[in-house]
């Protein structure tokens, strides 16, 4: 490969880390305002449609441009994007403390979510070719260590506007820019991540049935899972508020939440190695609909642990998704991750406007009941999954042509 990602161990294992402490950066700010989107209920006089329509917009700039970013970054692409987009997100959520009008927030808030569309395709390419031998790994790194940002944010958000008011997001500004500045000391902006023999293959490239056929499962079950863990990171406090919990405890519980997001998304692809990632589909889906079911019927610590457990099963596919994704279409690894993360976030938006909406007529309540379904047929997508994806199928010029027939057809 004629890259900087051939350097020395020493240089990839750096590189690794500042492209994986970048994607902390980055989903730190785009966590950082649904657990405090009570807050700025009360401030603006929101409702509960309202509030959800501001989390369905972070949702939607942040991921329907991911998979036409990753089309055009798997050619055409520069490592500098990482950094820029940084100081992107920064400026926007750090400055909507100050926004004192609901169209002018969501505005403000679209804007920093384009951010997260560049960094998740361009990031994770990164972080698979630094690892070219251990792709599991590298992506699980990049995935887990920016996965612990939404652990963070509620920590260092919720305390803070409770003392200081909204205003006081404005200096959240400076740790974005300082991680920004050492990421370009990592000269990570010297990264060159697009292989010139890949770049070739993909201009001649077709994908084929086969590949659209899994990778449309694949999509549909990334899309459920992001629809559920983005509705109770939204209202998860609320909802937790209305079965009898304090708030100091409910945000102790969300941030407990999000952090199992992170540990079940680097399990989960320690366990896909290990048992297969079929068995990982399934067993993380039904244990998850079972938590749901928990979380809707029961209270007290039953409750709490449903809660938190929920979170880490349906995270610990998200490796697998990813990694399973690019082997089927590997001159188009963006893409491929742009479809995982970004098309399913994208129509995973429009599940969570439902949601608010049901919740707006009927409760909180009720509305999470409501979630089981999808979940449910998540569980079913899973059983039609095969059960070994073949990641050693070698790419040639005719394996992508449609009326060629692929040994796994």
């Amino acid at each position: 490969m004629e890259s900087t990602v051939e350097n020395k161990p020493k240089s990839k294992i750096v590189e690794l880390i500042a492209v994986s402490v970048g994607h902390f950066t980055n989903d730190f700010y785009m966590s950082l305002i649904p657990p405090i989107l009570f807050l700025f209920a009360s401030t603006l006089g929101l409702s509960l449609t309202q509030q959800g329509t501001i989390s369905f917009a972070i949702l939607m700039s942040s991921s329907v441009l991911q998979p036409v970013v990753g089309y055009f970054a798997d050619k055409y692409a520069k490592s500098w994007f990482l950094i820029a987009s940084i100081v992107w997100v920064a400026f926007w959520m750090s400055i909507s403390g100050i926004v004192g009008n609901y169209y002018l927030l969501l505005l403000v808030l679209s804007l920093g979510g384009i951010a997260s569309a560049f960094y998740h395709p361009l990031g994770s390419t990164v972080a698979v070719n630094l690892s070219s031998k251990t792709k599991g790994t590298g992506i699980s790194v990049f995935m887990t260590i920016g996965g612990f940002a939404a652990t963070t944010a509620p920590l260092v958000a919720v305390p803070l506007v409770n003392t200081y008011g909204l205003g006081s997001l404005i200096f959240l500004m400076i740790p974005g820019f300082i991680i920004a500045f050492l990421m370009y000391k990592a000269k990570l902006h010297k990264v060159d991540f697009v292989d010139a023999s890949t770049h070739k293959d993909h201009v001649k490239a077709k994908i084929g049935k086969y590949e659209v056929k899994w990778i449309s499962f694949l999509a549909t079950i990334a899309t459920i899972r992001t629809f559920v863990l983005r509705t109770l990171i939204t209202f998860g406090i609320q909802i937790l508020i209305l079965k009898g919990t304090d708030l100091g405890t409910a945000a102790i519980l969300l941030s407990a939440f999000m952090f199992t997001e992170s540990a079940g998304t680097f399990v989960g692809g320690f366990l896909a190695d290990l048992i297969g990632p079929k068995r990982v589909f399934m067993l993380s889906t039904i244990v998850a609909t079972a938590c749901a079911v928990v979380l809707v019927l029961s209270s007290g610590i039953i409750m709490y642990a449903a809660f938190i457990l929920l979170g880490f099963c349906y995270c610990s596919t998200n490796a697998s998704n990813i990694v399973l994704a690019q082997d089927l279409i590997p001159q188009n690894k963006s893409f491929a991750t742009g479809i995982m993360m970004g098309l399913s976030a994208t129509i995973g938006g429009f599940g969570l406007l439902i949601y608010s909406a049901v919740a707006d007529s009927f409760g909180l309540i009720f509305a999470t009941g409501c979630l089981i379904i999808p979940m449910v047929l998540c569980v079913i997508i899973t059983t039609i999954l095969p059960n070994q994806f073949d990641n050693n199928r070698k790419i040639e010029e005719e394996y992508f042509d449609n009326d060629t027939p692929t040994p796994a057809e």
